[in-house]
Formats: C-alpha cells, sequence, structure tokens
C-alpha cells in the first residue's frame, strides 16, 4: 500500500551544529521534494527524516533505516549524508498529492572513491555561460547522485593570451566552479596539456610530424624555455585556484598534446613523462604539497608513429616505483573498444600503488554536433564500455560537453558505486525522481528506444533507424508529457529529453526520404549533416531554438567568429549571411 506524505519533518538535531556544512543539509531537501510533489517539509509531520553521524562507517558509505518516526540517514561524515539523501530521494515517489518515502534500507559502500566529472570547459558551453547559482545548484545534484570531484581545464584552445579580453572572464569560470564544488565538501581538480594559447608563441612550438592528432598549438617542453612557458600557464591558474582549494593536478597525453622533437620523442615515456614528473614535484614544492597527480594514457598506441607507448610507459613507472619514486598517484585510461586501450585489460596495472580511473566519454556519443538534438541518450553503451575495465578501474572522471548528458552522468556515477547496479534500474530511478507522475516503466522504454536509433544511426554505424521504434518513442513521449507533474512540464532535464525525441523523428523521417545518404557524412560536415533534414522545418527550429537557450548557447553564431561552437550549438541555421 502506497505511503503517500503530505508533510516530511527533517531532524538534523544530532548533528555538530558548529559545522557549515550540516546547514546545507534541510534545503537541500526541502528544495527537491517540494519542487517534484504536492509535499512540504514543515518542523513537525507524522513522518519524520532524522541524519546522524557514524563514524564506525567506511569513507563515503551511508546507511538508510527504519525507526519508528520514519527513516534514519547516517554516514561518517556530511558527504556520506549527501550521498545517502540522494538514495534516499530517488527511489522516492512524487506526484501531487505528496511523497511516498523510499523503501530502500541497508549500508551502501561505494566501489570506487573517485566518481568526477570534467567540465570541459570550452567552445562556449553551458559551463562556461551558466550564472554562478545555477551552476552551484547543478554541483548539488550531481552530488545527489554520487560524483565526489570537478575538474576543469582553463581553455587556452579560444584565447590569445593572458591580455585578452576574455581571459579574466575564464579564469572567474574555473574560481566560480571550484567554489561550487567545494561548498559541497566535494574534491577538485585541474587538468593540462603542453597546449599554448591560439596565438601561439613561435620560439617553443612543438613538433607535430609524428602525432597522430596534430590538432592545438602545442608547446615543447623538451626545452628549458618552452618547460618554463608551460609551467608558468600551468602555476599561473594554480594560483588562481589555490585559495579554493586543488586536490588533484591532471597531465593530459594526446589529443591535444604532444611533441615529437628529439628531446620528446617518444612522447609517452620520454617528454610527456619527463615533464609531468619535473612539474609535479616543482608544482608540490612551490605551491600545493598535499595535490595528487594523474597522468592521462590518452590515445597511447595509436597510430603508427606510437613510439611504443605503452611498453615504454610501463618500463619508466616501474622504474620509479623500484626507487621509491611515487610521484605519481594514478593514471587515467581510455576505455574504446580499441586494440591499443587492451594493453591495461592484458597487462594488468602498472603498480599496485598506482590508481587507475578511466575517462568516460559520455557526452559525444557519435552524435554531432554534442548536444544539438537534445538529450543524449545511450546508457546501456556508456556502461558496457565501462564494465569491461571493472577489474582495474578504481574510479572515472567523466568527459563532458554540457549538462544534455545528465542522464549519463548519473548511470556512471552509480555504476562506479556500485558496479552490480543494472543501469536500467538508474534509469528508472532517474526518470521517477525527474519526471514525477509518469509511468517509470513507459520512460525506460523510452530510453530504450531512443538508444536503439541513436547505435543505428550514429557516425559509426551510419544504418538507417528503425522508424517503427521511434514512432513509439514519440507516442511515450507524449503520454509522458500529458502524466508529468505540472510544476516540471517545462523543466530543462524533461524539454532535452522531449525535443531529443521530436528531433529523431524529423530527422530521420527526412533521411529516410532521401535514401539515409551517410556519404555525405564526411568530417567537414559532421555538424550539418542532420540538419539538412531540419533545416526550413519550423517545429524542429522551435525545438533547436530552445535548447539553445537551455544551453545558454548563442542564438546567432556569426560565420568564422566563434567556429569551434558550433561543436556544441544546436544546429539552426540562422548563422548565415542574410539569415
Amino acid at each position: 500500500m502506497a505511503n503517500w506524505q503530505k508533510t516530511i519533518a527533517i531532524d538534523v538535531s544530532a548533528l555538530p551544529q558548529d559545522e557549515p556544512f550540516f546547514e546545507k543539509l534541510v534545503p537541500l531537501f526541502r528544495e527537491r521534494v517540494e519542487e517534484r510533489s504536492g509535499a512540504k517539509v514543515t518542523e513537525t509531520a507524522d513522518y519524520t527524516l532524522s541524519f546522524r553521524l557514524n563514524k564506525a562507517l567506511a569513507a563515503e558509505a551511508f546507511e538508510i533505516r527504519t525507526t519508528d518516526a520514519g527513516a534514519e540517514i547516517s554516514g561518517a561524515d556530511f558527504n556520506a549524508l549527501v550521498f545517502g539523501m540522494g538514495r534516499f530521494l530517488h527511489s522516492s515517489r512524487y506526484d501531487a498529492q505528496g511523497m511516498e518515502p523510499s523503501a530502500w534500507r541497508g549500508v551502501s559502500v561505494p566501489k570506487s572513491d573517485l566518481r568526477g566529472v570534467y567540465f570541459a570547459m570550452h567552445f562556449f558551453n553551458w559551463y562556461q555561460q551558466c550564472r554562478a547559482d545555477e551552476l552551484e545548484r547543478y554541483v548539488e545534484d550531481l552530488m545527489l547522485w554520487g560524483v565526489n570531484a570537478i575538474f576543469v581545464i582553463f581553455p587556452r584552445i579560444s584565447l590569445s593570451g593572458w591580455d585578452d579580453p576574455e581571459t579574466e572572464r575564464v579564469l572567474g569560470n574555473l574560481r566560480k566552479t571550484f567554489a561550487a564544488a567545494k561548498k559541497m565538501n566535494m574534491k577538485t581538480g585541474f587538468q593540462s596539456s603542453n597546449q599554448d594559447f591560439c596565438e601561439p608563441d613561435p620560439r617553443y612550438a612543438a613538433d607535430k610530424s609524428l602525432l597522430g592528432v596534430k590538432a592545438g598549438n602545442l608547446i615543447c617542453p623538451g626545452t628549458e624555455g618552452g618547460y618554463q612557458h608551460l609551467k608558468g600557464i600551468i602555476t599561473r591558474v594554480l594560483r588562481e585556484l589555490k585559495p579554493i582549494g586543488v586536490d588533484y593536478m591532471s597531465f593530459f597525453s594526446f589529443d591535444e598534446g604532444g611533441c615529437s622533437c628529439k628531446n620528446c620523442w617518444p612522447w609517452a615515456s620520454r617528454g610527456l613523462y619527463n615533464y609531468a614528473k619535473r612539474m609535479s614535484r616543482e608544482i608540490r614544492e612551490e605551491l600545493l604539497p598535499d595535490v595528487k597527480i594523474i597522468l592521462a594514457t590518452w590515445y597511447f598506441g595509436r597510430g603508427e608513429n606510437n613510439g611504443g607507448d605503452w611498453d615504454g610507459f610501463y618500463e619508466r613507472v616501474r622504474k620509479d616505483e623500484e626507487a621509491g619514486d611515487d610521484w605519481l598517484d594514478a593514471i587515467l585510461i581510455e576505455t574504446r573498444d580499441h586494440p591499443a586501450c587492451q594493453y591495461i585489460l592484458e597487462h594488468g596495472r602498472p603498480s599496485e600503488r598506482i590508481r587507475t580511473v578511466t575517462f568516460p566519454d559520455i557526452c559525444m556519443m557519435g552524435l554531432e554536433p554534442w548536444g544539438g538534438w537534445g538529450a543524449v541518450i545511450a546508457p546501456h553503451q556508456v556502461c558496457e564500455e565501462q564494465l569491461r575495465y571493472k577489474d582495474v578501474a578504481d574510479g572515472c572522471y567523466m568527459y563532458s560537453e554540457g549538462k544534455y548528458d545528465d542522464l549519463h552522468k548519473a548511470v556512471c556515477a552509480q555504476l562506479f558505486w556500485d558496479y552490480g547496479k543494472d543501469p536500467m534500474d538508474t534509469v528508472a530511478e532517474y526518470i521517477g525522481y525527474e519526471y514525477p507522475g509518469t509511468d517509470v516503466q513507459k520512460g525506460v522504454e523510452l530510453i530504450r528506444l531512443v538508444e536503439d536509433n541513436h547505435r543505428l544511426t550514429n557516425k559509426f554505424s551510419k544504418k538507417p533507424a528503425d522508424m517503427e521504434k521511434a514512432k513509439r518513442a514519440l507516442e511515450i513521449c507524449e503520454e509522458m508529457d500529458r502524466a508529468i507533474y505540472a510544476p516540471l512540464k517545462q523543466s530543462w532535464r524533461w524539454r532535452i529529453v522531449y525535443a531529443r525525441v521530436h528531433l529523431d523523428w524529423y530527422r530521420y523521417s527526412g533521411a529516410e526520404k532521401e535514401g539515409w545518404p551517410y556519404e555525405r557524412y564526411l568530417q567537414s560536415h559532421r555538424n550539418d549533416f542532420w540538419a539538412d533534414f531540419t533545416e526550413g522545418n519550423a517545429e524542429a527550429e522551435a525545438y533547436l531554438l530552445e535548447l539553445i537557450h537551455i544551453y545558454h548557447a548563442m542564438e546567432v553564431n556569426t560565420p568564422g567568429k566563434y567556429y569551434l561552437h558550433a561543436s556544441v550549438r544546436p544546429p539552426l541555421r540562422n548563422d548565415r549571411e542574410g539569415g
């Protein structure tokens, strides 16, 4: 029998009164309950949710148990209580009549201690353009799903130098993001490659002749001048962030990164390794003594001129380990279905001490522009890729270009909390929580249908969509739109799914009429291919404009001026001369 509650009381009297973090628990809970149901959080009620500390539980672990008054969430610290609150909220049900509190009971211990999201803060995406209050709210929501760290970059790719008028705004964005994370007691990380500004200093230019990916204005760290130029950029950003707190420094490898000069090649085991090792020591000595160091192996072993990346890298790591040189804390690995990614599965970790974290691509998924057609929906694909590496992975930080991959963040965070959890169970929780009033099982079916067609039609498969599945998705979407709790009918999380299902129908219908002309899906045409089939369709263009507003993208993207923005901007064609 349903246990609908109109009022719920929160008891935090057992928590320390002098620690500011605990003050966040009541408003955090109240906002989520009251915006998605008719229930109210009051001082007294028939149902009480209480919070208390339990230092006997493992780090980040929580327990939910039944009490005479309702339920109790306990954990070793504030973070554990937030994670427990997230489980309680996501497994409850909501409607206009109130809230049906979660029936989940037990102890939950995370399997991985790093569940981060990397905000790829470039291309003028949502992370760059949003307000501080929007970002703070979004970071809170991510933490409720189990995320415990936020990583950023300093997007030199779109800055001409320190004197660029945009540079201070970008630094402000980094400070804003770290502040949002630290307000929730989350970890923070800064990621950097050997990249220069978009107007590089030619004296320090890298040799890109042997690189498989030759993009970017890269610095050669193999000379003292180049190394100091690179150090100057990295340490200046770290000094900006130090007052807020920096927990991780991540050195990226390729794409964008690398140098093939005589001092740097092979890059993986020489240039990259040498500069990351030296920079790590100097950062710890001069700036951040306790910072954890992560070194990326992204694109190791790819291409004809890979320089024996993996073997050479493992040899360097093991020599340092044997010598007791523990400068490196973790390596970041690629998890795609590519022979070069199998090395760590076949050879194991290079050291028992050094952790291994994955870098799940949760936002691109073979559909361009990234997020341009609404929510990116492929939870099974995301999890299948990550589960291949669960025996060697100690955690992850997800690659994200915006908030259109919100479902994937929840699924991936929960996967790295518990490898045994079916991703569709998380999808069901997400639907019940974010789309209250709807039929959860039909919502799960909708996600499956969208993903099935996504897998068929992405740029890797290039197959015709199943139009019956697209039609069925449209039917379920309209049914859910009629049923969703009215105040959330215009919520961005629902609207990006609603737009995706409708835009899928329009673009698939247009491509079907033209015989699925994938021969036009060229690198130079990748952001326009699907737009060919929606141009002039007033309904489709209305959805694209709505997505532009949700993402805070540029409504009119001036041709040539912000060409990188096209990678994350919904492809509404109002950016042509005279358009």
